[in-house]
């Protein structure tokens, strides 16, 4: 069995993208899964994709920026799995538009999945993390949270402030014992972070999904006593 065999996983946005991509990756780790997204469908092949890697998960339907569904669907997560080791907080999305051609709506939207969601999802683990004196919160963010970028203020927005909180979570919480760190990747070549952007690298030069889950694994693999703050992932042919 892999070293990783006995870690218990909650990973958001786990349908699609970014967060199918790490769910392979710790299938093959054999790691314990329960898996979140809005999307039942989805995540029931993600499932029975695990199952025949020899792995365990279950679905777990859910809108990360709705309060009640996080706590109620949170709790029967972290019961079946017996407790948590890892969060992996993927689930978000993104609306490019010039500033004055971005709707409330779709800023709301934003700020709700790619914030709020992060920072729903930390409250109903942490208990049980503080309780074990053990830990590890993954915020997948971006680069998009470290510089802004035209047709971007609502997405930089919420991703500036997931790592303002990220920074804080890890100071206000290593001292329980849990670690917090954050993967903030460039250009992706997955479609949540595609969406309405242009860019003149070639889908093929671009980070793939497979490396972010890469990332995650990499920093399951560090030993309590160390935490890693943020990992900043960059496209190398960027022209």
């Amino acid at each position: 069995m892999s070293e990783l065999g006995n870690k218990r996983v909650i990973i958001t946005g786990a349908s699609k993208g970014i967060g199918r991509a790490i769910v392979e990756r710790l299938a093959a780790e054999k790691c314990a899964m329960a898996l979140f997204a809005r999307s039942g469908d989805l995540l029931a092949d993600r499932v029975s994709y695990c199952e025949k890697k020899g792995g365990r998960a279950r679905a777990f339907v859910c809108d990360v920026g709705v309060e009640s569904q996080v706590e109620s669907q949170f709790a029967a997560a972290i019961k079946w799995l017996g407790g948590v080791d890892c969060l992996v907080s993927n689930a978000g999305l993104g609306y490019f538009a010039r500033f004055d051609e971005l709707s409330v709506s779709q800023f709301d939207e934003m700020i709700t999945t790619n914030l709020r969601g992060p920072f729903l999802c930390a409250k109903a683990t942490v208990p049980k993390m503080k309780e074990a004196g053990d830990g590890l919160i993954i915020n997948i963010a971006s680069i998009a949270g470290k510089y802004g970028s035209e047709s971007g203020s609502g997405y930089c927005a919420s991703k500036f402030g997931l790592m303002g909180m990220n920074e804080c979570m890890g100071m206000d919480l290593r001292t329980l014992g849990i670690r917090v760190s954050a993967i903030c990747p460039g250009s992706v070549n997955a479609p949540d972070f595609r969406m309405g952007r242009i860019t003149k690298i070639k889908p093929e030069d671009m980070i793939q999904a497979d490396d972010i889950a890469e990332a995650v694994v990499y920093l399951l693999r560090q030993p309590s006593r160390i935490f890693i703050r943020e990992m900043e992932v960059r496209v190398t042919r960027a022209s």
